[in-house]
């Protein structure tokens, strides 16, 4: 029999992995941040938001999927950018073709946090650059 604490061990290793970027950089980038942010995310949101619909409080069950996938996009967001950093040193062979998808993978985080970023707020990038730029 498991122990609770191996277990829960073995439950959270993958995500402190990620948070350190010690998860290789597909992995990072396709199975946390796309798969983790556009299917994982809202069905377990959706998990810990019925007992507050089952009590008729639907407004809690809005401001929990807002804040926690804002939690969640952050969190995977820091791992793909940690994990791409480490991927460029993993080898001097191929160099050009990591780079590239090291480059391509922050650039595609930094395009969802600015979308997601945008929805918070109703804050346009252009619109937030005219408001720090002008006096």
């Amino acid at each position: 029999m498991i122990s609770p604490k191996l277990f829960f061990s073995k439950l959270t290793e993958p995500f402190i992995k990620m948070w350190r970027g010690k998860q290789p950089l597909p992995v990072a980038f396709w199975l946390f941040f796309v798969l983790g942010n556009f299917f994982i995310g809202p069905i377990v949101l959706l998990l810990l938001g019925s007992p507050f619909v089952w009590l008729g409080q639907r407004q809690n069950v809005f401001t929990a999927f807002f804040v926690l996938g804002i939690v969640y996009v952050l969190y995977s967001a820091v791992g793909v950018w940690r994990s791409a950093n480490a991927y460029l040193l993993v080898s001097p062979k191929s160099y050009a073709i990591r780079a590239f998808n090291a480059v391509g993978a922050k650039i595609v985080v930094c395009i969802v946090l600015g979308i997601r970023f945008q929805n918070a707020t109703g804050i346009t990038f252009m619109g937030l650059l005219h408001r720090v730029t002008s006096n």
